[in-house]
């Protein structure tokens, strides 16, 4: 039986960073379905958008994905965000950050802590730090070391904070830092 409490994914997040690869590259969901393990494919695929996908069979979605794109990935996981971002797990926390804080990067940061336990269950601790005129950064504390153990979860993070540009349509880039012996990433997203 799996842990209740281990880290996971909400199931919509993971269906959808799957099921969406075509409208990126044609062909792409089929051929990274071909490298997930049936059984973890058949957990994913009968799960209701609510539920939660332990790591243990989530972490294959990103890898797929990485290895069906290449570099590209990071491109893929960018647009993913923005159509989170619409959909129902993310829009009234898009919605209410837009009215309080309007659409920038800092402001997407600033609702990182309200947005991730939505979709990641017991990945890390999330600090915010204070913004500059340009930049925006985190830390990831206490992070699991599945996150570490499959680093195609590196990559989904950097485009998913990368995306925060394209929502906002700035120009710039992401820088991550990961530290797995002490358990944390540092991300930073800089604009002009």
């Amino acid at each position: 039986m799996e842990d209740p409490r281990a880290p996971a994914v909400r199931a919509r997040a993971v269906q959808d960073a799957l099921g969406q690869l075509d409208v990126f590259e044609s062909g792409a969901t089929e051929a990274a379905r071909r490298l997930i393990p049936p059984k973890s494919l058949q957990l994913i695929d009968a799960s209701s958008a609510t539920d939660w996908i332990p790591t243990a069979h989530d972490w294959h979605v990103p890898a797929a994905i990485v290895e069906v794109l290449g570099a590209r990935a990071d491109a893929y996981f960018r647009s993913v965000l923005t159509r989170q971002l619409e959909a129902s797990l993310l829009r009234s926390t898009w919605s209410a950050t837009q009215r309080l804080l309007g659409i920038s990067p800092a402001a997407l940061f600033y609702a990182v802590p309200l947005g991730w336990p939505i979709i990641y269950r017991d990945f890390c601790s999330i600090r915010i730090h204070p913004h500059q005129a340009r930049a925006a950064a985190l830390r990831m504390s206490q992070v699991a070391p599945d996150v570490f153990e499959h680093p195609a979860y590196l990559t989904s993070f950097k485009g998913f904070f990368g995306g925060f540009l394209d929502v906002c349509k700035r120009e710039g880039e992401v820088e991550l830092t990961a530290e797995p012996d002490a358990a944390t990433i540092d991300i930073t997203v800089r604009w002009t």
